[in-house]
C-alpha cells in the first residue's frame, strides 16, 4: 500500500509539475501575446496620430485656399463695383450736361418766341386782337362740345 500511496504521491508530483509547466508556457505565450497587441496597440496609436496629422494639415490648406479665393472675389468684387461707380458717374454727368444744355436751349428758344410773339401783337395790334379772339372762340367750341358728350 505504501507503493500505492508513493504512486499517487509520485502521480500528483509529475502532474504538479507538468501544471506548472504549462503555466509557464501559458504565461511566456500570454507575455508573447501582450508584447505583439502593445507593438500593434503603438502602431495603430501612430498611424491615428499621423492621420489626424495629415487630415488637420490638409484641412488647414483648404481653408487657407478658401479664404484666398473669398478675397479674390471680394476684391474682384470691390473692383467692379467701384468700375461701376465711375461708370454711372461719367453717364450720370454726361445726362446732367445734356440736360442742361437742353433747358438752356429751349428757355433761349422760349425767350425769342415770346420776343417774337412781343413784336408780332406791337407791330400788328389789329391782328393780333383778332387772332386772341378766335383763338378764344375756337377752345370754348371745343371745351362746350366736351361737356356736351359726357
Amino acid at each position: 500500500m505504501k507503493d500505492d500511496l508513493n504512486k499517487v504521491k509520485d502521480s500528483v508530483s509529475e502532474g504538479l509539475d507538468e501544471a506548472k509547466e504549462g503555466l509557464r508556457a501559458a504565461k511566456e505565450d500570454l507575455g508573447e501575446h501582450a508584447e505583439r497587441f502593445k507593438e500593434g496597440a503603438s502602431k495603430a496609436k501612430d498611424a491615428a496620430r499621423e492621420g489626424f496629422e495629415t487630415a488637420k494639415e490638409r484641412a488647414r490648406e483648404g481653408l487657407d485656399t478658401a479664404k484666398t479665393r473669398a478675397q479674390e472675389g471680394f476684391a474682384h468684387a470691390r473692383e467692379s463695383a467701384e468700375r461701376a461707380r465711375e461708370q454711372a458717374q461719367e453717364r450720370y454727368s454726361e445726362l446732367s450736361d445734356k440736360a442742361r444744355e437742353g433747358y438752356v436751349r429751349a428757355r433761349k428758344d422760349m425767350d425769342d418766341l415770346a420776343g417774337n410773339v412781343n413784336d408780332y401783337v406791337r407791330d400788328n395790334p389789329g391782328k393780333s386782337v383778332l387772332i386772341a379772339a378766335a383763338t378764344g372762340f375756337i377752345v370754348g367750341l371745343l371745351m362746350r362740345g366736351e361737356r356736351g358728350d359726357r
